[in-house]
Parts: C-alpha cells; structure tokens; sequence
C-alpha cells in the first residue's frame, strides 16, 4: 500500500497535519494518533473528490524528495507515513480537456460578473 506523507504540528495542546503533495487537504485531533488517523480520512476524501472533480491524482513523494526540497520543509513539525488507498480510476480527465473546462469556467465567472454589475 502506498502512503502519503504528512506533517504534524502542534499548537496550543492540539494537533493538526497536512499533507505537502494534497494542499488543503489538512485535519486535527486532541492527540497524535487521533490526528493521524483524522488525516487518513480526510485524504480518503480528499481523494475521492479529485476523481469525482476530474481533477488528476498527484504523484506521491518520499521523505528524500521533500528534504531535497527545501532544507525545513517540517517548519517545526514532525513527518508522518499516512496509508492511503489511491482510486483505481485516478483521472479520466486528459489535460487538453481540463484546460478546455477551465477556460469554460472563466468565461462564466467573467460573463456573471459582468452581469452582476448592472443589476
């Protein structure tokens, strides 16, 4: 199974993770554990909404590859190994068609912002 890494800082008696391959994908908990096991499922869900948004799956990266990174990519935390079951069906969406729906999406924005102005 392959695991995600996450990162786990502490503040103020909580704990709360993220993930550096998922941003915006983050969760807490009252304990280490319960911060851990928090974070699984809200990358399982986060997951679950990318394949339901088309969106594709990042690969995932290994500790060496975030400490080649940047030299305090931990920022004070401590790095965690998360399981994470990756969608068989990771991404249906070619990016030729993602950027098409992205352009799509703009001109929307930008025709109902427009009409919000005279209304």
């Amino acid at each position: 199974m392959p695991y995600a890494i996450g990162i786990v800082h502490v503040e103020n008696g909580a704990f709360g993770i993220s993930f550096p391959d998922f941003p915006g994908c983050i969760s807490s908990g009252n304990t280490l554990d319960e911060a851990v096991t928090n974070g699984a499922q809200a990358l399982a869900f986060h997951l679950e909404g990318l394949v339901a948004d088309g969106i594709r799956i990042p690969e995932l990266s290994t500790l060496e590859s975030h400490k080649a990174w940047e030299a305090d990519w931990l920022e004070g935390g401590v790095a965690v190994t998360v399981p994470v079951d990756i969608p068989k069906d990771k991404s249906r969406m070619t990016e030729a068609k993602a950027i098409t729906e992205l352009k799509a999406l703009v001109k929307h924005a930008a025709v109902t912002a427009k009409r919000s102005r005279y209304h």
